[in-house]
């Protein structure tokens, strides 16, 4: 078991550990000053594949817009949450074929995977961005929006299928784009992105902590480094997010 620890300085100190592989806990505590947020949230996951999990709800293994589709799953999630004084996301690569029609682009629903955040209904912002030397870039997001997924605050060994409404469509572009998924907590539920072990796309996942509360330096997608190196500070086979497109 691999374990790595990000302290946040952010009024006091927090922190957030995620494990990679086999059986790993994964635990996040808010600043203070925070209402209505839980002093604590955890919940232990492990397993090693993706058929030791059980889903909430049914994941559809249809292929998605631009062929998104799940791969093989892992039990961890990065956390990709704004709340909490936190400012965190997650993004993942996909590619549209140059001859995709703008219907065969047109995204109005995105489905994830993931762990805890508020029971019921939780708002999440999806960013859509274009590339730039194999990372999202932060100065070219296209289309922006929100939309209300139905989390039930999941713990291993259930994870949420997570189907999310886009407020306003979306339409990709041709070739490679990223789409960034940051649930956006009513209460203050940390919520974290369940990885899988396939890049999905042509590049590994990337994560960005505008505040750099984890004092990662990973305060935007451009800088060089994927999601593995900005938290666990190298490869641990966690290599991408899981996400659909439709």
């Amino acid at each position: 078991m691999r374990v790595r620890t990000l302290s946040v300085g952010i009024g006091v100190a927090a922190a957030l550990v995620l494990s990679s592989m086999t059986v790993g806990t994964a635990t996040a505590t808010s600043p203070s000053g925070v209402t209505a947020t839980p002093s604590g949230i955890s919940a232990t996951l492990g397993g090693s594949a993706a058929s030791t999990d059980a889903a909430v709800a049914a994941p559809d293994l249809r292929p998605g817009k631009c062929g998104t589709t799940f791969g093989a799953g892992f039990d961890d999630g990065i956390i990709s949450w704004a709340g909490g004084g936190l400012d965190v996301a997650g993004a993942a690569d996909f590619v549209c074929p140059r001859d995709s029609t703008r219907k065969q682009r047109k995204v109005t629903k995105v489905t994830v995977h993931g762990y805890f955040g508020d029971p019921g209904s939780s708002g999440f912002n999806v960013t859509f961005y274009k590339n730039s030397g194999g990372e999202p870039d932060d100065s070219a997001a296209y289309c922006s929006t929100t939309g209300t997924g139905a989390p039930t605050g999941a713990t291993y060994p259930v994870f949420d299928v997570v189907v999310i409404p886009l407020d306003s469509a979306c339409r990709a572009k041709t070739g490679t784009n990223w789409v960034s998924v940051q649930a956006d907590s009513s209460v203050g539920a940390a919520w974290y992105w369940r990885t899988q072990s396939d890049a999905g796309g042509n590049f590994e996942g990337d994560w960005r902590d505008t505040g750099d509360a984890f004092a990662t330096g990973c305060t935007t997608y451009q800088n060089g480094r994927d999601m593995e190196s900005c938290i666990f500070g190298g490869d641990v086979g966690q290599n991408d997010f899981m996400f659909k497109l439709n």
